[in-house]
C-alpha cells in the first residue's frame, strides 16, 4: 500500500506549529478531512474545505449549492474524488476546517513524499503501519493531544482495509462510525465520479470550444467583455499591478475579523459598516508611528523579502516566500487575491519608505535580538537579575547599550513574543510571578556566578532548543542517525528534547521510558551500554537553571547531588524484567510541575507521560 507523508502546519503560528503523519493512498477526500480532523484533534464536522493552489477546490456535495469560489477554481465532490491524482502532483494544499464550535482552524499542509512501505519503531521492532499515524510534532498548540495516545487511537479505529471504491458522504461515515463500524477501506484502482463537479471557467470554456469548434478569444469577449477577457488569462508569472487599495483588500475580509482587528488597535468600531471599518483599519495601520512599531517584530529574512516583494507588481509566491511573508500577511500590509496571487499596495510601499531609516533598522535589529536573548536566559536561569540578560545582550557584537537602554528595548518587545517580565530588578518567566513561584526557583538554585553564554550559542539555541556544538550532544545525534536509524531531523528533535527535559531535572530511566514508548529500540547489549553512556554524558553536558547556566561539568562536586542525574536506565529490549525504583510521590495534573517552570503538570512535564 501506498502512503504519502503530509505535513501539517497550523497557518500564522510562530514559531511554527505542525505535526508530521501518513494517510493512505486510495481513499476520498471524505475520508482524507475525517483523518485529518482526528490527526490535528479537530471538531468531527462535514464543515470543511481542501483548496489546491489554482486548481480546485473540494468539500462536500449539496443539492443546489455553487462550490466554484472563483474564475480559476474548480469543484470537486469530496465523496466522489479519490486523493491519488492531486496528492501526487500537488506540492501543499489549504485545509479549512472547525478546531472547536464556530472557531474555524486553516492548516498548510505540504505533500512530502510517496512510499509504498512505511513502519514504525516498536517494542517488537520495525513493524509497518496499517494505520495513519503521526510520526511528529513540532511546537505546541493548547488543545492538541499527546500525539502518542492519538496514534493508539487510529490503530485501533482507523485501520486500513482493501475494498471497492468507498463513495460515502461524510455523515454516512459519521453515522457508520457512532454504530460501532470504524476503520478506512482503501480502493486499489479507484475511479472519480465527476456526475456533480463544477468546472472552472477556463476549463469550461476550453470545453465549450472544443466541442463547438468556437475560438476561445471570441468567447470570452462574448461572454466577458473585451477589457475583462484580457484580464482573465490564467497567469504563470509575475502580472501587472491590479493597483490594490488596502481598504479593499480589508474589505475582502468577515466583518468579525475586522472587528478583531480593531479591537487589537484599540479602535472604536461601533455602528461602522464592514466598508468604513475596513477604512478606518487601512488608514491607521497606514500611519508611520504605527507601521513602525508593527513592522518592528520582523525578522532580518522576513524584511527582506517584504522589501522584495515591493519591487514587484503582482506575483504568486515561492514556498519561500510564503513562509518568509507569512508575518506580514498576519499584519495585512498585503494585497491577497483569490487566485493565491499577492501585492504590496502602493501606499503601503510608500509608508514604508517614510519609516525605512538606519534607526528604524538598527532598533528593529534590537528588538530580534532581544527576542533571542529572553529566550536562552529562560532556559539557562528561569529567574535572575536583569543585569545579567543586559550582560547577555552586550555579547553580540554592537550591540552594547547601557542598562537604561537595554530596559527601554525589553519593553519594546511585543507581549506574544516575550516569556519574561520585569519584576523590581528581577528578570523571570512571567509564568512564575503566580505565587511567586520564581522565590522556589531562587532557594534551589547554585550560589555560583551565572553563567553567559557567548553570541554563537545564544544563536544556536534559539534555532534548535539545545546547543549543537556540544561534543555529549553531537555524538548523541550521531548515535541516534547511524545506529538507531533516525533521520536527521528526528534526531535533532531527540536531541532537543532530552535536553530540555534534563534540564528540568529529570531522571534519565523516566526520558527513557518515554522514548521507549515512542518507539525507541535498542537492539542489542553493547546499543544498550552505548546509548546508557551517551545519555549519561549529555546529562552531565546539558546546562541546568539550578546551576545558574552551568553543566554539572562544570562544577566542582559530584554530579550525583542533584535528582536529575540517577542513570538508571529502563530495560532495553522491551522485556518485563522492570527495575525497581523509589516510590515516587503521586502528583495530579493539576498540580504545579516539579521541575519548576510554573505550569500545571498537564501543560509541562506530564504531556508526554
Amino acid at each position: 500500500m501506498n502512503w504519502f507523508q503530509l505535513k501539517m502546519k497550523v497557518k500564522g503560528a510562530k514559531p511554527p506549529v505542525w505535526r508530521r503523519g501518513f494517510v493512505p493512498e486510495g481513499i476520498t477526500f471524505t475520508q482524507l478531512a475525517w483523518i485529518l480532523q482526528e490527526l490535528l484533534d479537530c471538531e468531527k464536522t462535514e464543515a470543511y474545505e481542501f483548496d489546491f493552489y489554482r486548481k480546485v477546490t473540494l468539500c462536500e456535495w449539496k443539492e443546489g449549492v455553487n462550490f466554484r469560489k472563483n474564475f480559476f477554481y474548480s469543484y470537486c465532490s469530496a465523496s466522489d474524488t479519490f486523493v491519488n491524482e492531486l496528492l501526487s502532483s500537488e506540492k501543499w494544499f489549504t485545509f479549512k476546517t472547525l478546531k472547536h464550535a464556530d472557531q474555524t482552524a486553516e492548516y498548510r499542509i505540504e505533500i512530502e513524499k510517496k512510499a509504498s512501505e512505511v513502519s514504525e519503531k516498536r517494542k517488537e521492532g520495525r513493524v509497518p503501519i496499517n494505520s495513519p499515524i503521526i510520526s511528529k510534532e513540532v511546537g505546541f498548540e493548547d488543545s492538541w493531544s499527546d500525539y502518542l495516545e492519538k496514534n493508539r487511537v487510529l490503530r485501533e479505529q482507523y485501520q486500513i482495509s482493501k475494498g471497492p471504491a468507498d463513495y460515502r458522504s461524510y455523515q454516512e461515515i459519521q453515522k457508520d462510525c457512532q454504530a460501532g463500524k470504524s476503520g478506512i477501506q482503501a480502493c486499489e484502482n479507484p475511479v472519480n465520479r465527476t456526475e456533480r463537479n463544477q468546472l472552472s471557467m477556463p476549463d469550461l470554456i476550453n470545453q465549450i470550444t472544443d466541442s463547438a469548434g468556437i475560438q476561445r478569444e471570441d468567447l470570452l469577449k462574448s461572454l466577458l467583455g473585451d477589457g475583462m477577457a484580457e484580464s482573465r488569462k490564467v497567469p504563470s508569472k509575475d502580472q501587472k499591478s491590479r493597483e490594490p487599495l488596502l481598504k479593499d483588500a480589508l474589505a475582502a475580509y468577515e466583518k468579525s475579523d475586522l472587528v478583531d482587528i480593531a479591537k487589537s488597535l484599540r479602535l472604536h468600531y461601533s455602528r461602522l459598516s464592514k466598508d468604513e471599518l475596513a477604512e478606518k483599519i487601512a488608514n491607521e495601520i497606514l500611519m508611520p508611528s504605527v507601521m513602525r512599531e508593527r513592522l518592528m517584530i520582523l525578522e532580518d529574512q522576513e524584511i527582506a523579502a517584504f522589501e522584495a516583494a515591493m519591487k514587484r507588481e503582482c506575483f504568486y509566491p515561492t514556498d519561500q516566500e510564503w513562509e518568509d511573508l507569512n508575518t506580514v500577511l498576519e499584519l495585512d500590509y498585503i494585497a491577497y487575491f483569490g487566485d493565491e496571487c499577492l501585492e504590496i499596495p502602493k501606499e503601503v510601499t510608500s509608508a514604508y519608505q517614510t519609516i525605512n531609516t538606519p534607526e528604524f533598522q538598527q532598533e528593529r535589529k534590537r528588538i530580534c535580538w532581544m527576542t533571542e536573548c529572553l529566550e536562552i536566559f529562560g532556559f539557562l536561569y528561569r529567574v535572575a537579575p536583569a543585569k545579567i540578560a543586559w550582560e547577555i545582550y552586550g555579547q553580540k557584537k554592537g550591540f552594547a547599550v547601557s542598562y537604561e537602554e537595554f530596559l527601554d528595548i525589553f519593553r519594546k518587545v511585543p507581549e506574544d513574543r516575550n516569556e519574561c517580565t520585569l519584576l523590581e530588578e528581577k528578570l523571570m518567566l512571567s509564568v512564575l510571578r503566580e505565587r511567586r513561584l520564581y522565590r522556589k526557583i531562587e532557594r534551589i538554585q547554585r550560589q555560583v556566578d551565572y553563567y553567559i553564554p557567548s553570541e554563537n550559542e545564544v544563536h544556536d539555541y534559539y534555532q534548535n532548543r539545545y546547543f549543537t556544538s556540544e561534543p555529549a550532544y553531537r555524538k548523541l545525534k550521531d548515535f541516534f542517525d547511524r545506529e538507531l536509524k533516525y533521520d536527521r531531523e528526528e534526531a535533532d528533535n531527540l536531541c532537543a528534547l532530552i535536553c530540555q527535559e534534563l534540564a528540568k531535572g529529570k531522571m534519565l530511566s523516566e526520558i527513557t521510558r518515554v522514548l521507549m514508548k515512542d518507539g525507541m529500540l535498542l537492539s542489542s547489549d553493547r546499543q544498550a551500554e552505548k546509548y546508557a553512556s551517551l545519555m549519561a554524558d549529555a546529562n552531565n553536558h546539558t546546562r541546568m537553571f539550578e546551576l545558574r547556566g552551568h553543566m554539572p561539568a562544570e562544577m566542582p562536586e559530584s554530579r550525583h547531588a542533584f535528582a536529575g542525574y540517577d542513570t538508571k536506565i529502563v530495560p532495553m529490549r522491551g522485556t518485563t524484567d522492570q527495575q525497581a525504583e523509589p516510590k515516587e510521590k503521586k502528583i495530579y495534573p493539576n498540580d504545579p510541575c516539579p521541575c519548576g517552570s510554573g505550569k500545571k503538570y498537564k501543560k509541562c512535564c506530564g504531556r508526554k507521560q
